[in-house]
């Protein structure tokens, strides 16, 4: 039951550090927002525009009188820097040894759940895990005096205190999803546009059961979790009651959730729009496919990570070339004109033929696409060894390596007359460091907010902060236990699987059979 704290002297504030567009585009900002404001404790939020400027939202009939807290979002490594550029434009000094007058900030997130290390010392707590059945004491904590606080939030399941906790701290997550899925505003202002468009968002699944072994997220969501089909058909009568014409449904894998087909049928029949982002092509049908035309869905995205079968074997993402060309087919059949692929290159053990395998992949794609007057997009991107992955004691490939291979894809697609799209593989591996990281990088992360956003501010930070970056993108020794797993355990993710899961990989990528 929630309970509305009207009048209270301590506000909660959320600090997001990225654009509007990308705050609201977030299911989780969205749902923070409102409990907050329900409670009558929510103090606004702090942005950062495009020039690394603040941008301060407040809410209109605040009954707060300062803000006492701060819930920080860190969803990606890169957002790391951005947050302590907030800090310092708010006054507040990044590092919690110091004296930042009586204000609490705790972290939570897919990127410091995985390795809270590197942000440690520039918060005051980190929350492993998920919020939603803790919420509500993590809220009682923080509108108490600092001290009281921090105590008080070190008993609670899946937070992590310095200086309070003791032990390794055990990630906390929800075990049934239609328990904390309720229906709420979802209200976005009228000067922003979400990446997915103005539309209900709905998570139909949390986790995943596949085991895809370079996938932060299917480990550290584990286990997977499904949404109802009653819950959803809640989730789209209200949207539709609150006049939204169109559905988002997240998940990581949209049909791996067994209703998740009922569930779009539902929103298509009530005449909604659907967009459904997250698809595998080994669950899709002609008939789901049709599904997902007629809920007005014109680009089909999928991710088959490879076109080679030796590293889709490795990796445990056994999609065959085969599959996927019946999709496209299929695809086009249901009236869908554009296929988007999802790319990944530079795992371990890659060889040049399995950079060829996935150029055949593009062209065939491609050629179904032409005949029907159809296009392929690519998005190509490097891999990055993540936390509490089978592939966390994997090193990075060298950058200039992986551009190569992906310019050359990227020619390929453009002469197939498709669209290529990349992440810079220099920025790959500064996420790689920040992500495999320790408390050391809080160093440069300070010095890095203090100069430009690039990667000539990132060198120059590394330089002033005595940090030697090349540590963290070499391979781990496999029996070597990653710093992150000495204060942090995952259920359904313990390092014995995860080490027993990178040496099927081995075993899987080396063979020439």
């Amino acid at each position: 039951m929630v309970t509305k704290r009207v009048g209270n002297s301590r506000g909660i504030a959320i600090i997001y550090p990225s654009t509007r567009s990308a705050a609201y585009s977030s299911l989780f900002y969205r749902y923070l927002r409102y409990q907050l404001t329900v409670r009558g404790i929510y103090a606004g939020t702090v942005f950062i525009d495009s020039q690394g400027r603040i941008v301060l939202e407040r809410p209109r009939n605040s009954f707060t009188v300062n803000v006492g807290a701060y819930l920080v979002s860190l969803p990606y490594e890169v957002m790391y820097r951005d947050y302590v550029s907030i800090l310092l434009q708010l006054g507040l000094n990044p590092w919690r040894r110091s004296a930042r007058d009586d204000k609490i900030i705790v972290a939570g997130g897919p990127a410091v759940t995985g390795n809270p290390l590197p942000v440690l010392p520039l918060v005051d707590a980190v929350l492993i895990g998920e919020v939603e059945n803790v919420e509500d004491e993590i809220y009682d904590a923080l509108l108490l005096g600092k001290r009281r606080a921090l105590e008080s939030l070190s008993t609670i399941r899946g937070l992590l205190v310095p200086g309070y906790t003791r032990g390794i701290v055990k990630r906390n997550y929800v075990p049934n999803l239609d328990i904390i899925s309720q229906p709420f505003p979802q209200g976005v202002p009228e000067d922003v546009e979400p990446v997915w468009g103005r539309s209900y968002a709905i998570e139909v699944s949390r986790g995943c059961g596949r085991g895809c072994r370079f996938c932060l997220e299917g480990f550290i969501f584990r286990p997977k979790r499904d949404l109802s089909y009653s819950k959803g058909k809640e989730h789209i009568d209200y949207a539709l009651a609150q006049r939204y014409s169109k559905v988002s449904f997240y998940s990581l894998s949209f049909f791996d959730n067994p209703h998740a087909e009922r569930i779009l049928e539902y929103a298509v029949s009530q005449g909604m729009e659907a967009s459904v982002p997250s698809l595998r092509a080994d669950t899709l049908t002609q008939e789901r496919l049709d599904l997902i035309a007629r809920a007005g869905q014109r680009t089909l995205t999928i991710a088959p990570e490879t076109g080679s079968r030796r590293v889709c074997r490795a990796i445990r993402k056994n999609i065959s070339s085969d599959i996927v060309y019946n999709v496209v087919d299929q695809a086009v059949e249901a009236g869908i004109r554009q296929v988007k692929l999802y790319l990944i290159i530079g795992f371990p053990g890659e060889t040049e033929n399995d950079i060829e395998d996935t150029a055949v992949l593009i062209r065939n794609v491609a050629s179904r696409l032409r005949r029907s007057g159809g296009r392929i997009k690519v998005s190509i991107n490097q891999f990055v060894p993540k936390p509490v992955t089978p592939l966390q004691w994997a090193g990075f490939q060298d950058y200039l390596a992986a551009r190569r291979k992906i310019e050359y894809l990227a020619g390929i697609t453009r002469k197939m007359g498709g669209v290529a799209s990349y992440y810079d593989t220099r920025w790959a591996r500064i996420q790689t460091v920040l992500a495999r990281g320790d408390s050391r990088l809080a160093s440069l992360i300070v010095e890095w907010s203090k100069t430009s956003p690039g990667l000539g501010g990132f060198r120059r930070a590394a330089k002033n902060a005595g940090v030697n970056v090349e540590r963290y993108l070499s391979p781990i020794p496999i029996d070597e236990t990653p710093p992150w797993h000495r204060i942090v355990e995952h259920p359904y993710a313990g390092i014995k699987l995860l080490r027993l899961e990178y040496q099927h990989y081995l075993e899987a990528v080396h063979d020439k059979s």
